[in-house]
């Protein structure tokens, strides 16, 4: 999402709070700040997977309980 010429800096905020509390309700994620970045590293990661891993990953990804697969940091 970039700010678009005609509006302000305040309304560019709101809607990216917006857009980020949708994007966090939509993948089931609390407000904790620790599975915030979680989710947002994995989907970092997803985005430089090749095709057939990214697809072994979106296939258990669509049936874990929480819709995503979460780092194992262990």
């Amino acid at each position: 999402m970039t700010k678009d010429s005609s509006e302000t800096f305040i309304l560019y905020g709101s809607k990216l709070m917006t857009l980020l509390n949708y994007y966090l309700d939509s993948r089931s994620i609390d407000k904790d700040f620790t599975k915030i970045l979680e989710l947002l590293v994995c989907d970092r990661v997803k985005a430089v997977l090749d095709d057939a891993c990214l697809k072994h990953i979106l296939a258990l990804e669509n049936s874990a309980n929480d819709g995503w697969l979460s780092l194992r940091l262990t």
